[in-house]
């Protein structure tokens, strides 16, 4: 299967991705989209959770919570290492699933899989995609060149690799405008923002080579809201190599976010307790009190640099 196949084969798309949705999987969906539409498909967005932070991207009316049909369509799953993290169930109402993700820990789910974890980002795997045998318009450009803004921390990751920056020349070549897409990704945090960032700080505590903190469920957290903003921030202090911060989502429901340098396998730890994602950025969903959840996790970093997997 090719995508020019796949466009030949059906009339009706449905995207999808994973439950708080950042940069890369609002991109990755609206370029797509856009896309699809340009081909003269019937394409929609059904997202579980709508974004609650603003992005600058053309397209975010068309995002819908339930789908417009319920049979004869194709399902691309976007950026979602496993099918339950889309938090709904279009996978078992689609004639054919197409699977395009970037995270090592991908389950290979569905029809077609097009997994890359050299990718950067799903948005870079989607621009070489359709580069190769179509033309990718000013709006779609836009849209996949956030995503992988996004995913690439402002081209400061180590993700950032020769392919990612080839992919967003191209996508520049195409129309889509980095100052616009850079103001937008620096330069949009609210209010509330602000108070969790300095909730996060306030409660940060450092054990070598550990440093994590808590939003608890009284800060206002939600598990819809990004707060990888925080973990952009937070990590320009230069002393940990391991970032944690555990967002209680509900009262003794906790959402965790891991970062580090690179120098030890996070999502191997994040497997331990049901979640994934990439060496150096992770997560998972734990239950529990914040000492039992806090211990736990801490552990589990401490028995791995232990047992010597610390890569470096």
């Amino acid at each position: 299967m090719n995508l020019k196949e796949l466009i030949e084969r059906y009339q009706r798309f449905l995207i999808t991705s994973h439950t708080s949705p950042d940069g890369d999987a609002l991109g990755s969906c609206l370029g797509l989209d856009q896309w699809l539409q340009e081909q003269g498909k019937q394409s929609a967005i059904i997202l579980s959770e709508l974004p609650q932070r603003e992005f600058p991207l053309p397209g975010l009316d068309r995002i819908l919570s339930l789908p417009p049909w319920r049979n004869n369509f194709a399902l691309f799953v976007l950026d979602s290492s496993e099918p339950e993290r889309i938090g709904n169930d279009l996978a078992g109402m689609s004639s054919y699933i197409v699977n395009i993700d970037h995270h090592p820990t991908n389950s290979l789910f569905g029809d077609w899989q097009v997994v890359d974890a050299g990718a950067s980002s799903t948005a870079e795997i989607l621009t070489t995609m359709i580069s190769r045998e179509f033309t990718i318009s000013r709006s779609c450009a836009q849209c996949f060149y956030y995503g992988i803004l996004a995913d690439t921390g402002g081209f400061r990751f180590g993700n950032t690799s020769a392919r990612a920056l080839k992919a967003a020349s191209l996508l520049v070549d195409c129309g889509a405008q980095p100052e616009m897409a850079a103001k937008s990704f620096f330069s949009t945090l609210s209010s509330f923002d602000l108070k969790l960032l300095g909730q996060a700080l306030l409660q940060q505590v450092y054990e070598e080579p550990i440093a994590w903190t808590i939003l608890p469920f009284w800060s206002g957290i939600s598990a819809s809201i990004d707060t990888d903003f925080i973990m952009n921030i937070w990590r320009q202090w230069s002393v940990p190599y391991i970032y944690i911060l555990f967002k209680e989502i509900e009262p003794g429901l906790y959402k965790v976010s891991m970062r580090s340098d690179g120098s030890i396998d996070l999502s191997a730890i994040a497997q331990q307790f049901g979640g994934g994602g990439h060496k150096a950025a992770s997560g998972c969903t734990m239950q529990g009190s914040w000492i039992e959840v806090r211990s736990r996790l801490v552990d589990a970093i401490r028995r791995a640099i232990q047992d010597g997997k610390r890569i470096s």
